[in-house]
């Protein structure tokens, strides 16, 4: 961090001095002979200080760059992704050279099974207390490892299903046979309840580790080949987002996964260019 810090304080010098303070002096030196003429007006009268002018908007165009590389605005209006290639593009067009930035970093949302079976009960899938208690067990022989294992399986199966099918491709041989290893599987234990206001899913204390992906491989299911298959979509951001939703919109017509999030970017990204001409 210390030697990054020292680095990036010896590249804002040699900016200053091999830029600016040049700028600085050369524009120096014209005003200097412009005041000698008007001081001398019989020798070459001042007829025009463009060139003056010209070379002080360079400077104040050098200090606006370094400021700018220093923390681009794009930083806070936008985030790091689009910074970066923002910066990626503006060094292309310095330099001639080619540049490709591919700041995209995955993020696992479901890193353990505790997050797992949080993320489960936010959407209507609550263990029984006995069999959240042997998930959460430690030891990697327990079946809480099992489970979140599963789980990411099927959701990468469900994934690239689903974007093949948005596509209008084949999906791969492997999350076919993945997909359908789990739907082959029992529902020990998961029944439909009645509850205030409709219908949810309960799980008995018989209910296994496999029980609790029964719901969403259903759900999952019904998304591709259901009445709703073709309103499934993929994010169009294009900082690589990917991320799929159901366009349950009246013109279907939506573009991002979240107008607070991608489509907002997407829209103030549009407005930067555009201000920046």
């Amino acid at each position: 961090m210390v030697s990054s810090q020292e680095e990036e304080r010896a590249r804002v010098s040699r900016e200053l001095h091999d830029h600016i303070c040049q700028l600085l002096v050369s524009i120096k030196y014209q005003f200097e002979l412009v005041g000698h003429k008007l001081a001398h007006p019989g020798d070459t009268p001042v007829t025009a200080i463009d060139k003056e002018i010209a070379a002080l908007s360079k400077a104040i165009g050098e200090v606006r760059r370094i400021s700018h590389d220093l923390r681009p605005a794009l930083l806070d209006d936008l985030g790091l992704s689009s910074a970066l290639e923002h910066i990626g593009n503006e060094l292309a067009q310095r330099s001639g050279m080619q540049v490709h930035v591919t700041p995209r970093v995955h993020e696992e949302r479901l890193p353990d099974t505790k997050a797992l079976l949080e993320w489960m009960k936010g959407n209507g899938i609550e263990a029984p207390r006995g069999l959240a208690s042997s998930l959460l067990a430690p030891g990697s022989d327990k079946p809480g490892k099992a489970l979140h294992r599963d789980a990411i399986v099927l959701r990468e199966a469900i994934y690239t299903i689903l974007t093949a099918r948005i596509r209008s491709e084949q999906p791969s041989a492997r999350a076919l046979s993945d997909f359908n290893q789990f739907l082959s599987q029992s529902m020990r234990g998961l029944a439909l309840d009645a509850r205030a206001g409709g219908l949810a899913w309960k799980l008995s204390a018989a209910a296994s580790h496999d029980s609790l992906l029964k719901p969403i491989l259903m759900s999952a299911a019904e998304l591709m080949v259901g009445t709703r298959a073709d309103r499934v979509k993929q994010c169009q951001d294009d900082r690589g987002c990917g991320w799929l939703f159901v366009d349950d919109s009246r013109a279907q017509n939506r573009r991002w996964c979240s107008m607070g999030d991608c489509g907002n970017v997407a829209k103030a990204r549009r407005h930067y260019e555009r201000t920046r001409g």
